[in-house]
């Protein structure tokens, strides 16, 4: 399908408008993608920086009931209040008051193992109040009001009995013997959601003398976390390990209506309600968290970013502090410059197509007229007047160029006309000298074929098949010769046939070569050549002489019978030299197959030479050892025999002992001669020396 045809203009604008819109929106992408991860890393950092505040605002509030128990345990250590002296212990507790009465503590109390309790509260009538129960009163709890320095004055309430040992934070302190936070508790006034750190007391003998205890109140602990800043749609809450929230930044009550305490999945809140869902499906158990982790979620299509960090100290506490911060908190501001750059783009989109659109007009227009101008010469009209255009120096060259070459196209069109008239008379005189050139031609052919006629009968004398070929493999001339063998097939030669219709490609091919080869070189070329002809192979010798520039004459000579004759003489050579090779190379792996077992039999010879003891046995050995190097001798002189032949034999002269030759020798024929009863079964070396004397 071809492809559409556009406008210049277009041709310019599309691809400037393309840039630009490819840069803007790289650069828009990347600028959008660092602020995202800015973001991400600011919003990682400030959630773990809430986290560790929240963690640090913890340890600072609940380290002050731990200082108040040890305080009151130094004053009754110390013997500075008497636990049988109530109003000895209420004016201290009075004074840690002052000092610790903005840091969320409601109550100080001590509860001797006799049952006897005594403690300082603040109330729901935003007062503090003396608390009482001993034997005086029957055990049944009285409140006092107190004076400016905490003593008790007027009785306010009578209550029930009030055992301390039967309470919660009495029997966790005594069980764990040391200081120990009780369970989450509401308080039985105002139902506010309390916390307390008993620590027991014990005399010089070990034996316990009762528990000191501290209340902690965390509504506090909400009120910090709501001052937080954690943008307005976050959210910071505490809970335990079982659900059961602590505090939050929400102001959403913690306890239902029937005084429970709620988990954070059943929170009114749906931030909080959502975040605890997700954590429950994602860790199953909030149980298992043991280490600070973020990750996000979706809720509402928007994506949400959460914190949770465990929070424990040594008395036993066991929360979980979780920072829920929606995306949006932080994309605002990227957000509201995404849209700024997105309309600065399409502002810049708009001026760069504006003052392309111009651009391209401007150079657009003097083209267009340029283009005009072609058409009109195209068809042949050259008389319109000179282009004029605008001010741009490469286009006013290009239209002064156009000027000049519509200029020089007029002067040789004229030019054109008047060749045009002297060619029609130079055709006329060339006529009249082709008319004159045949007549030569006709005189000459004639007089070549009173030649041709006498070449004939020379040729039919000969005993060689000969032929006139053309540059292009023709046959121009078939000689009438003596030569009886049959190279061509009579019925495809004739004059004006060539090579490729009488032969196959491949011979065809090769004698064109030979032809182009003598033709090129004006010398004469000898080939050898064969044909199947009638079932057999005939060889020819040819001899290829050039005629002119344009022909060559091909005299061939059958020559199959000394062919044959070479053929028959070198398969000879072929199999005389095959037979040689295989006689040597088994000369060579026989060798090799013998010296590798008489090679082990001489290594064991010699071993058993070292360590043989008899004469007897060491004269046998010897004639092994002797007989093997005879052996290996042997195959030497046998591969001497191949080197002998191959033309590569060397005579090195050595001297040689020829009594211990013979010796040798004898040592070797011996066994077989005791064997065939020629010789005694016994022999010493002196026996050859009569035989071999000197």
């Amino acid at each position: 399908m071809p492809l559409r045809k556009v406008s210049l203009q277009t041709a310019i604008l599309v691809p400037l408008v393309l840039q630009i819109v490819g840069a803007v929106g790289v650069v828009g992408y990347f600028s959008f993608q660092n602020g995202q991860r800015a973001v991400d890393d600011l919003a990682q950092q400030l959630m773990e920086q809430s986290s560790d505040r929240i963690r640090q605002q913890l340890h600072h509030h609940l380290e002050v009931p731990r200082v108040i128990n040890q305080l009151n345990a130094d004053v009754i250590g110390l013997g500075h209040a008497d636990p049988r002296n109530p109003a000895s212990l209420t004016r201290s507790f009075w004074r840690q008051r002052v000092l610790f009465e903005a840091l969320s503590v409601s109550a100080m109390y001590f509860g001797s193992a006799e049952g006897d309790f005594v403690g300082l509260g603040f109330q729901s009538s935003q007062k503090w109040e003396v608390g009482r129960a001993d034997r005086s009163t029957n055990y049944r709890f009285q409140s006092f009001a107190t004076d400016a320095l905490g003593n008790p004055t007027k009785l306010l309430a009578t209550k029930k009995p009030y055992d301390p040992r039967k309470r919660p934070w009495y029997q966790s302190a005594v069980q764990a013997k040391e200081p120990i936070w009780s369970p989450v508790y509401l308080d039985f006034a105002e139902r506010r959601p309390k916390i307390t750190l008993a620590q027991p007391l014990y005399q010089a003998d070990q034996q316990l003398r009762g528990v000191v205890g501290t209340d902690f109140v965390l509504s506090h602990v909400s009120a910090f976390l709501q001052q937080l800043e954690t943008g307005q749609a976050g959210r910071t809450f505490i809970m335990e390990r079982s659900g059961l929230l602590i505090a939050s930044s929400s102001d959403r009550v913690l306890i239902d209506e029937r005084a429970q305490r709620l988990t954070a999945l059943k929170s009114d809140d749906r931030l909080i309600q959502a975040t605890a869902q997700h954590l429950q499906q994602r860790f199953g158990n909030v149980a298992k968290v043991e280490s600070s982790q973020q990750f996000n979620f979706q809720l509402d299509h928007q994506r949400q970013r959460v914190n949770i960090a465990p929070f424990a100290d040594r008395y036993g506490l066991d929360w979980l502090i979780v920072v829920v911060v929606p995306e949006s908190s932080f994309m605002a501001t990227i957000d509201a410059n995404t849209q700024k750059t997105i309309g600065l783009c399409v502002l810049a989109l708009g001026m760069a197509i504006g003052l392309g659109i111009l651009a391209a007009r401007s150079l657009t227009q003097p083209i267009l007229t340029l283009v005009t101008a072609s058409h009109k010469i195209a068809l042949g009209k050259f008389d319109q007047p000179p282009i004029q255009v605008s001010s741009i120096r490469e286009l006013k060259i290009l239209a002064d160029s156009f000027n000049h070459m519509s200029h020089e196209i007029q002067q040789s069109r004229s030019q054109l006309e008047e060749y045009a008239r002297s060619l029609e008379q130079r055709v006329l005189d060339r006529t009249q000298d082709l008319a004159k050139e045949v007549q030569d031609r006709q005189q000459a052919e004639e007089q070549a074929t009173a030649a041709t006629a006498q070449l004939n009968a020379v040729l039919a004398a000969m005993n060689e098949l000969i032929f006139v070929f053309d540059r292009a493999g023709r046959h121009l001339k078939i000689p009438a010769t003596g030569h009886k063998m049959l190279l061509y097939n009579p019925s495809q030669v004739r004059i004006g046939r060539s090579l490729y219709e009488v032969f196959p490609a491949e011979i065809a091919d090769r004698f064109m070569s030979h032809i182009q080869q003598t033709l090129d070189t004006q010398t004469t070329q000898s080939v050898e050549y064969s044909l199947i002809i009638n079932g057999q192979e005939i060889w020819s010798d040819a001899s290829i002489s050039p005629i002119d520039q344009n022909s060559v004459v091909w005299v061939a000579r059958n020559v199959t019978a000394r062919k044959h004759a070479e053929q028959e003489l070198k398969q000879a050579k072929l199999a005389a030299d095959a037979a040689s090779r295989a006689k040597s190379e088994f000369l060579a792996n026989m060798s090799h197959e013998l010296r590798s077992p008489l090679n082990a039999i001489l290594g064991f010879a010699q071993l058993l030479s070292r360590h043989s003891q008899k004469p007897d046995e060491q004269e046998n050995i010897d004639i092994i050892i002797r007989s093997g190097e005879h052996l290996l001798a042997l195959i030497n002189s046998v591969l001497d025999l191949s080197k002998i032949e191959a033309g590569r034999a060397t005579l090195t002269p050595t001297d040689f002992d020829l009594d211990y030759f013979l010796d040798d020798l004898g040592a070797m024929f011996h066994l077989r001669a005791v064997q065939k009863k020629f010789a005694p079964r016994n022999r010493s070396r002196p026996q050859c020396a009569p035989l071999y004397p000197g």
